[in-house]
């Protein structure tokens, strides 16, 4: 994410958290450029820290999430922040989202689903994915309310109105002022909306899309949420969704080579071991009946969006 966004915006600055200490110390060997990492520790209030024994690593990483927004925007003195998830690859500068907002001091970012994927009742109709607030009185309200309720819950559970971090967005254009929905169709192309729309270019330096309803656009970013390496070297691609052969070609491939070569450079230098690299940061298949069925109901249904890492490289 940070290479390509850099790539797209070189005036971009970056605000970083290191969730745990070794990918701190990662991220300052390698001196990422126009970046500041922050160590979870010296972020964490004395609030987090009461919550963070009943929460899950990623249900934590959820609760922090607008407490880091409010942080940046305070400790650093900005004007704004755009959270960007570290799962997107960016394709286009995102200036032109940020455009979009006209003067507003929160801009949201919908989730756009495909009708058979869509999920707006459980998982919401925004995605947290891409969000921008400014430093006033409007932004700073959202905000703290949000860090507030994610703080008091926020589990990978569904219930009335809540999801995560990211049922609380839905009643947002009402609940609040000064807020924008995005409507770029070319940031927040992601697995669950992807089917509706074909590639009519694609090169290093511009990739456009047209939508079912013949709206060409630029692809700003791609959401590539659901991807996962394997300890047994097999690669998974949005289990649930379907992905045309363009899509893997054109989007995941050229993405999990990336990921792959950031990786082998880890290792290579020792800063991650092998051990480590497979306990640690491979997903071990689960081969529970639940996974299982999903695994049956992928092929059934859609395809299977599954790759070693060895086709991988055949098919390149």
């Amino acid at each position: 994410m940070c290479q390509s966004l850099l790539e797209q915006d070189k005036q971009a600055y970056l605000y970083i958290l290191a969730i745990d200490i070794d990918t701190y110390h990662i991220l300052k060997k390698y001196n990422v450029s126009n970046a500041e990492i922050i160590l979870l520790s010296n972020f964490e209030t004395s609030e987090l820290l009461q919550v963070k024994r009943y929460r899950t690593l990623g249900e934590y990483c959820w609760t922090i999430t607008p407490s880091l927004i409010l942080y940046c925007l305070q400790k650093y003195d900005l004007s704004q922040v755009c959270y960007v998830d570290a799962d997107l690859y960016f394709y286009h500068n995102p200036a032109v989202l940020l455009e979009e907002t006209a003067g507003k001091s929160i801009l949201l970012s919908p989730h756009r689903y495909t009708e058979k994927y869509d999920q707006s009742k459980t998982a919401g109709i925004y995605c947290v994915q891409f969000m921008n607030f400014v430093n006033n009185l409007e932004g700073l309200e959202a905000l703290t309310w949000w860090k507030n309720a994610c703080i008091e819950w926020c589990y990978n559970l569904i219930e009335p109105n809540r999801f995560g971090d990211q049922k609380y967005l839905d009643d947002w254009p009402k609940k609040f002022k000064s807020v924008h929905v995005l409507e770029h169709l070319g940031g927040g192309v992601a697995p669950w909306n992807v089917q509706q729309y074909d590639f009519i270019q694609k090169n290093d330096n511009n990739s456009k899309m047209q939508s079912k309803n013949n709206v060409i656009f630029d692809l700003v970013f791609y959401h590539f949420h659901g991807v996962k390496i394997y300890s047994n070297k097999q690669i998974e691609m949005g289990a649930g969704y379907f992905l045309s052969n363009e899509i893997k070609r054109k989007l995941y491939f050229p993405y999990i080579r990336k990921v792959l070569n950031i990786d082998n450079i880890l290792l290579k230098n020792g800063d991650i071991d092998n051990k480590t690299y497979i306990e640690e940061i491979c997903d071990k298949q689960d081969v529970s009946i639940k996974k299982f069925l999903q695994r049956i109901r992928n092929k059934l249904i859609d395809n299977d969006n599954k790759i070693s890492c060895r086709k991988l490289v055949e098919v390149g």
